[in-house]
Order: structure tokens, then C-alpha cells, then sequence
């Protein structure tokens, strides 16, 4: 038999390694650009029927993250749960138009005083800015404020209460161009509904020297209201819109239940609210009348979901139902006292109730949710953007919203 040269060996092994090279470039780049096929509509089962009337609920069903894909329009109940509704696909696709409002980086903003506006703090400059109708800064004031780590608006616009990194704490007039300096040992503020007075913790050194506080908005006639002791981590100030209430104390019965108190002004005893959960979240609703709030519990992982229950006078604690979206509470604003759009990260890992951070990266849908009902309708599905923020405005057709991985500003036709 022949024997090959060497030499020939090396060339004819040469050649195969090319010929194998080049058939997997060619199948990859076939891979890459293949189409994909774009994942149709999804919907929950249907709930059917009357919505079920209040009492002992656990978490049930799937969690809507961003990542289902609906298309814009579509609706669906999340799953078979307590006041899951009736699901649906499908409707018309709304054709949203996105403005990038500010390049730069703004803190808190908040709608303006006429309902349309926004007003923020630039980080670039050190100063605040109301944006009008066309979308241009106009200066508050041309005073400069360093370093804001927080910004809490009154109701009306004109005030704010800045907070900064070496806990030192002012109200600013911005009406009056006038500045009254708060105790450092002051937090957790909220204004009144009408703006005349805040409620706020006032933490001392010693335990038994902390208490829940209101104080009017000039700085003075401060009056303690509770003693919270060492229970400040626990306490929520939170001013109803109906002025009923001016914060909440939330109190362990399980690891996964929780019961919720109000404090009222004058010493009132108010029915409680039994939750699900830990990390409660909450957010009133316009009128006062219901609250939309986010815990985490380990029945689905430690992520946030989404609740709503009746929270005014007898009927606080009732109609608690999940809403079947994993989000946080603040990623919310209300539109009007049923409804309220919620941005939905488009997934989010075990344990992310006890690390909201670990979202901040994430891009979000954007859900119309309707709190009577349990129904939520797709608005966004592009997962571009970390919506945090959320500001409608008084005629409810637009969306303000900043943008975390980039902190730009930007607005959203509805």
C-alpha cells in the first residue's frame, strides 16, 4: 500500500479545518439572522362572576412581569386568583409618542401647581425648574441648593422640604424666597392635604424620647402626636388625602401577615388591616378612599406584589385582593381613585423584596390597572426604561417618568 508524504498529510488536514471552519461561520450567521417569531398575546383564565367579598386571602396564581410580552391594548387578570376578573386579550394598540424631556440628571420631580408642568431639582446646577407646557425649564428661583439628597413638595407647589446628606433639613418658601432650618433629629416627612402642616418622626438618642409629630409649614407649633419608641422603623407617616389618617404602624402576627393600624390626629380607633406580606409599601389613592401597597412574602419568592383594599372609615381592610403584577408601590401614580398606572420590571430574581436596588437596571412595562376590578391592560411592553417617579397630569394625557439607568426625564402620551 502507498504511503502518503508528510507533507501532504498537513495540507489535506489543513484544507478539512477550513472547509469545517467555514460551515460554522455559515451556519451561525443563518442563526443570527433568522426570524424571530414575536410572542403573541397572553391572558389569565378567566375569574368570571361577582368579585369576591372580604376575608383571609393568600397570593395565588402567576405574577405579571414585563417579561410576558403582551402587545399594547391587550388585558389580562394575571392568573386564576381571589378578584383575578375577567381576562381578555386583544383591543387596539395605542400609539404612544416618548419625548426626552431633560438630558441631564433630575431629583424628585413632581407636577406643578397647574397640573400640566413638572417641577425638579437639576443636580447639574443645584437649582430647581418648572418646565411649562412646551417642554422649557423656567428657574423657581435663582438661589443655588448644594448637594439635595431629597425633595418632599407640598400639595400646592410652593413649599419643599429638602433634605441633604449631612442631615441638615429646610423648608423652602419658594413663593416667599424664604428658608426656616429644621432639627437634624426630624424625618420621614409628608405634607397635609391642604399644605399647613406636616407630619414627620422625630427620633431622639434615647428611645422614649421618639415620637410621631406634625408641625405646621412655617416651622412652627410642634406637637407630638404618639410615642413610637423604638418601633420608628415601623412607622409610616402618611397623610390621607380625606384627612382621616396621618400614618401607619405596621405590627408582625407571622412571618408572612402583618397588621397594619392607622393613627388618626386626635387618639381615634380605627379598624386595622390584616396584609400579606413584609416590606408594606403604600399609596393612597386621590380621594383617600383606597390604598394601592406592595409586599414581599415567601410564598412567591420574596418579590414584590401588587395589592389594593378599601382603606376609609368602616371599611377599612376590605376587598383586599392581589393585582398579579411584581412591583413596588412607588413605581405606581394614580389616574383616579379606581385606576392608576404601574411600571413592571421585566423580571426580577428570588429575594428582590428585600433588595428593590437589584431592579435598577431592569426595563419596565408600563400597566393601566383597574383596582375595582383586579384588570390590567398593557400600556408599554418596550422594556427601554426603568420608570421611576410616575406623574400624571390633571387632564390625565400625559405621563411624566425618569428614566433610572440614565436618569433623563422624560413624557409619555397616553
Amino acid at each position: 500500500m502507498p504511503t502518503l508524504n508528510p507533507k501532504k498529510i498537513i495540507i489535506i488536514m489543513g484544507v478539512l479545518f477550513l472547509v469545517v471552519l467555514a460551515v460554522i461561520i455559515v451556519l451561525r450567521a443563518v442563526k443570527q439572522t433568522a426570524p424571530v417569531s414575536p410572542a403573541g398575546p397572553t391572558a389569565g383564565p378567566s375569574g368570571g362572576g361577582a368579585l369576591p367579598a372580604a376575608g383571609p386571602g393568600v397570593p395565588g396564581g402567576t405574577a405579571a412581569t414585563g417579561s410576558q410580552k403582551l402587545e399594547p391594548g391587550a388585558t389580562t387578570s394575571g392568573g386564576a386568583t381571589a378578584g383575578g376578573g375577567s381576562a381578555t386579550t386583544g383591543g387596539e394598540a395605542r400609539n404612544n409618542k416618548l419625548q426626552d424631556l431633560i438630558e441631564y440628571t433630575s431629583a424628585n420631580p413632581t407636577l406643578a401647581g397647574d397640573g400640566q408642568g413638572v417641577q425638579y431639582y437639576d443636580q447639574a446646577d443645584n437649582k430647581f425648574y418648572k418646565l411649562n407646557a412646551a417642554g422649557e425649564p423656567v428657574l423657581l428661583s435663582q438661589k443655588e441648593f448644594f448637594n439635595v439628597q431629597n425633595v418632599v413638595w407640598s400639595p400646592d407647589k410652593n413649599k419643599a422640604i429638602l433634605e441633604y446628606p449631612d442631615q441638615s433639613k429646610v423648608i423652602y418658601d419658594f413663593a416667599a424666597d424664604k428658608q426656616i432650618t429644621l432639627p437634624q433629629h426630624w424625618s420621614d416627612f409628608q405634607f397635609s392635604p391642604n399644605g399647613q402642616q406636616i407630619v414627620f418622626k422625630s427620633l431622639g438618642y434615647d428611645p422614649d424620647n421618639s415620637w410621631l409629630a406634625i408641625v405646621s409649614s412655617d416651622g412652627t407649633a410642634a406637637t407630638s402626636i404618639e410615642k413610637i419608641g423604638a418601633n420608628a422603623d415601623k412607622v409610616i407617616s402618611s397623610w390621607s388625602p380625606n384627612n382621616q389618617t396621618i400614618a401607619m404602624y405596621t405590627e408582625g402576627t407571622s412571618v408572612d401577615q402583618k397588621t397594619v393600624y392607622f393613627v388618626g390626629l386626635n387618639g381615634e380607633n380605627f379598624k386595622s388591616m390584616t396584609i400579606y406580606g413584609r416590606g408594606f409599601l403604600p399609596l393612597w389613592s386621590p380621594a383617600g378612599s383606597r390604598l394601592l401597597y406592595s409586599v414581599y412574602a415567601s410564598t412567591n419568592g420574596m418579590k414584590p406584589s401588587l395589592w389594593t383594599a378599601e382603606a376609609q372609615g368602616e371599611t377599612i381592610g376590605a376587598n383586599v385582593k392581589p393585582l398579579n403584577l411584581e412591583t413596588w408601590a412607588d413605581k405606581c401614580a394614580f389616574v383616579s381613585d379606581d385606576e392608576a398606572y404601574c411600571a413592571v420590571p421585566q423580571s426580577l430574581p428570588d429575594g428582590a423584596g428585600l433588595a428593590p436596588s437589584i431592579a435598577n437596571n431592569q426595563g419596565d412595562s408600563l400597566y393601566l390597572v383597574n383596582l375595582a376590578s383586579g384588570q390590567t391592560t398593557i400600556i408599554d411592553n418596550s422594556n427601554l426604561y426603568n420608570m421611576s417617579n410616575l406623574i400624571i397630569t390633571a387632564d390625565k394625557k400625559s405621563l411624566y417618568f425618569t428614566d433610572k439607568i440614565t436618569g433623563k426625564l422624560l413624557k409619555l402620551d397616553l
